[in-house]
């Protein structure tokens, strides 16, 4: 087990930014560990990212990052395929990394899922799905 957990966010929200860093910046704390959230807004961004930090403990992608699209039914967001081709690359480089997709969308979490994500959970669960996911690895 690395002594820094380094998480990618792949989220637009900075809100959403700030309670990650924040809340695994505690639970680390606690383990004698130090965190670091490595943030970007686009693909393009997460890519350098990734590529420039091979330490990456898991990575958090948003189901999107362009608004969304809504199905014909107007209620199910489709993941946008920049980051359904971006969790392919992580999966053909790192296939063991954690990649979680965190929506509020369950339609889009799931798709996610099927496109390769190790798991999927609402915004508010991605701390503790982490730590889950990290600790089975260990």
């Amino acid at each position: 087990m690395t002594d820094t957990l380094k998480v990618l966010l792949i989220e637009r929200d900075p809100v959403i930014f700030c309670a990650l860093r924040r809340t695994l910046g505690s639970v680390a704390q606690r383990q004698g560990r130090k965190s670091e959230v490595l943030h970007a807004e686009s693909i393009a961004e997460a890519k350098a990212i990734f590529t420039a930090h091979s330490d990456i403990s898991g990575v958090v992608t948003s189901g999107t990052l362009n608004g969304g699209t809504k199905l014909h039914d107007g209620n199910r967001d489709e993941p946008d395929s920049e980051i359904v081709q971006f969790v392919g690359y992580v999966r053909e480089l790192r296939p063991n990394l954690p990649v979680i997709a965190a929506s509020n969308s369950s339609y889009c979490r799931t798709a996610l899922v099927e496109s390769g994500c190790t798991a999927e959970c609402e915004k508010t669960e991605v701390v503790r799905v982490l730590m889950q996911l990290l600790k089975e690895r260990s």
